[in-house]
């Protein structure tokens, strides 16, 4: 008998030991929750392979690290191609500087394999000594970084095919001479991995050779192939007479050990246990008097398993390391550490297979905070995105072989997204069911639209400007409505077909074929596009042409903004009311309790807020251990000579991470927008101490400025959106670089560059207003006379530096598109984006734009 599916996911996490121990003293009360869950994680880097072993532990909260592949990026985009040097000395700094504490190795093995030098004859000799030049080279340079590795007391694992010629490698037996390494041969099969063919699922036996410096590791990976030589047993029984498909008769194997069973002359069965009734019992002809079965059963007491031979482009399969292969090699790591509890040695076991596991030992962590989640909790989600995808029909069920005919590679897999979209105190788990689909290098891109952020704030201005009434003497409002699933309702207009989790209930050796979207597919929001599109052209909305996904019903008067399946409406209680009952035909809605994009909205009598969510700034907070430290009235200060000491280790993750959760608050954060864009731009490639510093230094300031308001008050109906620019020439103390800002305000030479930029803004905010059935003029506004004159005439003038490219907004102000305005320097906003200003002068611009601090917490605020 196999072992249930269930189980095995819901034990998985129980196979690392230091979690099972931490779990039983949690448990017992020996630790508390904080304790439990604030231990340290191994740091993993995978070299010439994606992401696998450091996917597996991030999603499971047992590791952290990262992949160098050709198949992966850096952070400036650029793959890791390790045929150019300079990418190959850019990895070793990178692994130097994060200093893993396992480094997993799988260099390309296509020109060490046996059947390869079939074809060598066949292959061009100059074409066939480049090859096996770049294999050479990707090996030595694998084995130059588990050398350094070595040196700095860490862990390596080199993976290969066990019968590869490169273990005959100079570089390689160099290595496996050195003391302390390990060479072991293990078989896929033990670590769970399984292919499918035409007969259905069976297991790869692979033998795989591994080299380490970890003896644990090595226990852990030479478990070879446990099936026994005599296993097989053979029971052959004659019918008479019979109408359908035979099962074993007297004295015959129990149904459940039966593994082939092969009607002669009209069909073999070799995997019987994933085949329907209607296979297993096909209809045979009257003619046919006389019907012989042969049934091939596993022995009592023996051990047996079908291997599927990897030819025909099976060995693409492989590709995918099962997960009790991770499991093995971080249970092997955390060995060699040692004692996982430093207080007392617990002797645990699995639980045995009969045996049903209690909610507490079942672990579910959120995909973005990494806390624990309620298991019970988990399973309901889980089982609501099931029922909605069983109710919109997203997948028919079908033979896992009619993936593969379709595709050689199979079936793409699939995971869970496990979050609570609200805190501790009120929790909001959804589980997301997502396809692995990642972009291969022959498929062209998918785009989908998104409209600027900017439409649900003009959409909230609007509604505070407008003074029209309806008959009942009603002003306009604002409506926020979610599409739930909304992916799950667009059709796909390609073949895919998906590995189904265990929680579909879907019988083995079949997988689902797509007839709807599912999130991680590559034209998923472009389908939704479509979908909704064609919702609102149906019902007489046009789409705006400068982004098609805001929209606009002039007969009724609506204005519309869709991010994602968050819709924003604008209009009169009645049409607004219209336009719910005709989404309610089609999808299923909730009006939203105003929170879009995790913005808070809150309408007042006066005026409307809009506010970021202020878990951001908790975050950055505990993450820099901040929450009570001194404060700071400004986010940023300039520096001539910074601390130049490079930055290590976790130091150089948390900077990005942290940096670019600032950049993204900065959207909402007009006060840290230029702190940040420092922070992000100016050293993110050679991060040092003075980085570090000024990322503090922003946090501080957050946490005595935890909440900036933007507040829309009443006001006249407006006609003219003001674009106000303005530029730091020069600013920056280390390149000597420029700096510019704008502020686009609904109601109220570096220079020119400045301008220029400015000017394609203010243009880009218009047409907005155009897509939402608006019209505005446009008025540029600065503070220096000499950038207005510029952009006032025609042509260079005595400017003749300036690239013709940058004129053309001189034709958009002849031809009246653009009106040029001049103000003061103590009054333009702009200059909150172009350098580092005083507490009180952020304050002075930030009242300008209608923008003030606020203490204490929003009644909808969730906890980070």
């Amino acid at each position: 008998m196999r072992r249930e599916v269930s189980l095995d996911e819901t034990a998985e996490l129980m196979l690392d030991e230091e979690v099972e121990a931490r779990r039983i003293l949690l448990q017992t009360g020996a630790l508390t929750v904080k304790a439990a869950y604030s231990f340290s994680s191994p740091v993993l880097v995978e070299l010439f392979s994606p992401p696998r072993l450091t996917d597996y532990a991030q999603r499971r909260a047992l590791g952290q690290g990262l992949a160098l592949d050709l198949t992966t990026c850096d952070d400036q985009g650029v793959a890791w191609d390790f045929n150019v040097k300079e990418r190959k000395d850019s990895a070793s700094e990178l692994i130097e500087n994060v200093s893993p504490d396992l480094l997993l190795g799988c260099p390309p093995c296509r020109m060490y394999s046996l059947l390869q030098y079939l074809n060598q004859y066949r292959i061009d000799p100059e074409e066939w000594d480049k090859a096996v030049t770049e294999a050479e080279n990707h090996l030595e340079f694998c084995v130059e970084q588990y050398e350094a590795q070595m040196r700095r007391n860490k862990f390596f694992l080199h993976e290969h095919p066990a019968f590869a010629t490169s273990w005959k490698s100079p570089s390689v037996e160099r290595l496996k001479d050195k003391e302390g390494v390990f060479h072991v041969v293990g078989d896929m099969c033990e670590q769970d991995m399984r292919v499918s063919d035409e007969h259905g699922e069976g297991f790869a036996k692979k033998s795989t050779g591994y080299l380490t410096n970890s003896e644990c590791i090595a226990q852990e990976l030479s478990k070879r192939c446990s099936n026994d030589p005599d296993a097989l047993s053979v029971f052959r029984q004659v019918n008479f007479s019979a109408t359908k498909g035979q099962y074993p008769g007297q004295g015959g194997p129990s149904w459940e050990r039966v593994q082939r069973r092969v009607t002669f002359d009209l069909q073999d069965l070799r995997d019987v246990h994933s085949a329907t009734k209607e296979t297993l019992e096909f209809r045979i002809l009257s003619q046919c008097k006389q019907v012989e079965t042969v049934f091939y059963h596993i022995k009592p007491g023996k051990v047996w398993h079908r291997h599927v031979p990897l030819l025909g482009g099976k060995a693409k399969q492989c590709e995918v390391y099962p997960n009790l292969l991770l499991r093995s090699i971080l249970k092997g790591l955390k060995k060699s550490f040692g004692p996982t509890n430093e207080e007392v040695d617990l002797d645990i076991e699995l639980a045995p297979s009969g045996l049903q596991l209690a909610d507490d030992w079942i672990s579910f962590v959120d995909e973005i905070s990494g806390k624990p989640l309620s298991a019970a909790g988990v399973r309901k989600a889980r089982a609501e995105e099931i029922d909605y995808a069983v109710r919109y029909g997203v997948w028919d069920t079908v033979p896992i072989a009619e993936a593969y005919q379709f595709d050689p590679k199979g079936p793409i897999s699939s995971r869970w997204i496990d979050i609570n979209k609200g805190d501790e105190d009120h929790p909001s788990y959804r589980s997301r069911l997502v396809i692995q689909e990642i972009r291969q290098s022959h498929i062209e891109a998918v785009f989908a639209a998104t409209p600027p952020l900017e439409s649900v704030r003009t959409l909230l201005s609007l509604q505070r400007s407008c003074t029209d009434l309806d008959s009942k003497g009603r002003r306009k409002k604002v409506l926020f409505v979610d599409i739930r699933r909304a992916h799950w309702t667009a059709r796909i207009f390609r073949r895919v077909y998906v590995r189904l989790p265990v929680e579909a209930g879907n019988p083995e050796g079949t997988c689902g074929r797509l007839n709807k979207a599912m999130h991680g597919c590559r034209d998923a929001a472009a389908c939704w596009e479509l979908a909704i599109t064609d919702f609102f052209t149906t019902n007489g909305f046009a789409p705006g042409i400068g982004s098609p996904v805001l929209f606009v019903k002039t007969t009724r008067d609506l204005k519309v903004s869709i991010h994602g399946d968050d819709i924003t409406v604008l209009g009169f209680e009645d049409d607004l009311m219209w336009l719910y009952k005709q989404m309610g035909t089609r999808y299923e809605t909730d009006v939203q309790n105003v929170a879009i994009l995790n913005r808070l909205v809150h309408y007042g009598h006066t005026a409307t807020t809009f506010e970021a969510d202020p878990r951001h700034v908790e975050i950055i907070l505990n993450e820099l251990n901040l929450t009570t430290a001194k404060t700071v009235s400004s986010p940023g200060v300039s520096s001539s000579s910074p601390d130049e000491a490079l930055l290590t280790g976790t130091d150089i993750t948390r900077y990005r991470s942290l940096t670019m959760r600032a950049n993204y608050l900065s959207l909402d954060r007009p006060d840290i927008a230029y702190a940040t864009k420092e922070l992000a731009t100016r050293g993110m490639q050679t991060l040092t101490q003075g980085h570090y510093n000024g990322l503090k230094r922003l946090a501080r300031y957050l946490g005595g400025h935890r909440r900036l308001v933007w507040r829309y008050a009443e006001q006249s109906e407006q006609s003219k959106l003001n674009m106000f620019s303005d530029s730091d020439d020069g600013g920056c103390l280390t390149t000597r670089k420029s700096t510019s800002g704008g502020a686009l305000m609904h109601g109220r030479e570096s220079e020119f560059y400045a301008g220029i930029k400015a000017g394609s803004v203010l243009l880009g905010g218009i047409a907005t207003m155009q897509d939402l059935g608006c019209e505005f003029s446009a008025e540029l506004v600065f503070d220096a006379t000499a950038a207005k004159a510029m952009l006032a005439r025609r042509g260079h003038g005595k400017a003749k530096h300036i690239a013709r490219c940058f004129l053309c907004l001189q034709q958009r102000i002849q031809d009246g598109d653009i009106v040029l305005g001049k103000c003061g320097t103590n009054v333009n906003p702009a200059d909150l984006g172009t350098k580092h200003l005083d507490g009180a002068r952020i304050a002075e611009l930030l009242n300008l734009m209608g923008l003030t601090f606020e203490e204490g917490a929003h009644e909808m605020a969730l906890k980070a």
